[in-house]
C-alpha cells in the first residue's frame, strides 16, 4: 500500500467514525423527571427511562414511557454533531391517560444535549397540556430532597400534658441534595398562638429510597419579642410524614410537645 493510500484509508476511517452520530447516542438513559406548567413546578417522578434506537446515521427513534405522564414516541429524531455534545431534536406524540381512564394524544417536541457523561438532560414540551407543560429528564440518581418534597395534610397533636388534635398542613421543600426545609404550621389563638416556622438546612437520609429519616434539628427562632427553642426529628415512610418536635417559648417554664402525622 502506498503512502497516499494509507493517508486516504486513514481519512476514510476517521470520516466513518464521526459520520454516525445516531450510533453514538443510541442506548437507554435512566434518571428522573421534573415537570413544570402554569399550575405547578418541579413535579417529581423517579425511576424514568428513555430509549434511543438508531434508525440511520443521523436519526434515532425515541421511546419514553413515564409512570406519571404517559407514553412519548418520536419516530425520527435528528441527531447533530461530529462529536459530543450531540444535539437531538424531534417532534412526536404523547399518549396521556386522563382521570376518567380515557387516553388523549398530544403533540410534543424534544430537545436534548447528549454528552455521554452520565448526566445528560432532555426537555419534552407539551404546549397543549395545562397551558404548556415541560418535562425535564435528568440522567442519574435523583437528589434525596425530591423524594419527600410536598405538602402533607394530617393531624397535629399538641400540648404540655393533655394533647389536643387539630387538622394541619406541613410542607417539606427541596433545597438540593439531601437538604430540605420544613414549614411548621401556626397553632393556637390570641396570646396562646404559636407562629408558623420555617426550618432550613435539615438533613435527610435513606437506605432504600422508601423510608427517609429526618435528622434531629435544633429549633431557635425569634418572632416579635419571643424566642422559641426546641428540637425536631421524624421520618417519611412510604409517603407518610411523622414529625415529633417540642418548642419552648422563653416566657414558659416548660416545652409544648407536638406530633404530626400526614400524607
Amino acid at each position: 500500500m502506498t503512502a497516499m493510500a494509507v493517508v486516504m484509508f486513514g481519512f476514510a476511517s476517521c470520516t466513518k467514525e464521526t459520520s454516525k452520530p445516531a450510533e453514538k447516542v443510541a442506548g437507554t438513559y435512566e434518571g428522573y423527571t421534573l415537570a413544570t406548567s402554569d399550575y405547578f413546578s418541579d413535579m417529581f417522578t423517579a425511576d424514568e427511562s428513555v430509549v434511543f434506537t438508531m434508525v440511520n446515521d443521523n436519526t434515532v427513534k425515541i421511546d419514553f414511557t413515564s409512570s406519571t405522564w404517559g407514553t412519548f414516541s418520536f419516530d425520527e429524531a435528528l441527531v447533530e454533531g461530529k462529536e459530543a455534545p450531540y444535539k437531538v431534536t424531534g417532534s412526536g406524540k404523547c399518549q396521556m391517560v386522563g382521570m376518567g381512564g380515557q387516553a388523549s394524544e398530544y403533540d410534543c417536541t424534544l430537545e436534548a444535549t447528549i454528552n455521554g457523561n452520565g448526566a445528560d438532560v432532555m426537555t419534552f414540551s407539551l404546549p397543549a397540556v395545562m397551558g404548556g407543560t415541560t418535562l425535564t429528564f435528568k440522567q442519574g440518581d435523583a437528589p434525596l430532597c425530591y423524594y419527600v418534597a410536598g405538602k402533607y395534610e394530617g393531624t397535629l397533636s399538641y400540648g404540655v400534658g393533655e394533647m389536643d388534635d387539630v387538622e394541619a398542613t406541613v410542607e417539606l421543600k427541596e433545597q438540593g441534595g439531601d437538604k430540605i426545609s420544613i414549614v411548621l404550621p401556626s397553632i393556637g389563638e390570641g396570646m396562646m398562638t404559636i407562629p408558623e416556622f420555617t426550618l432550613t438546612d435539615i438533613t435527610i437520609s435513606t437506605t432504600d429510597r422508601k423510608v427517609f429519616a429526618i435528622a434531629e434539628t435544633e429549633i431557635s427562632q425569634t418572632v416579635g419579642t419571643t424566642n422559641y427553642t426546641g428540637t425536631l426529628s421524624g421520618e417519611v415512610n412510604n409517603g407518610v410524614l411523622t414529625l415529633n418536635y417540642a418548642m419552648k417559648p422563653d416566657a414558659m417554664p416548660m416545652s409544648i410537645n407536638f406530633t404530626f402525622v400526614g400524607e
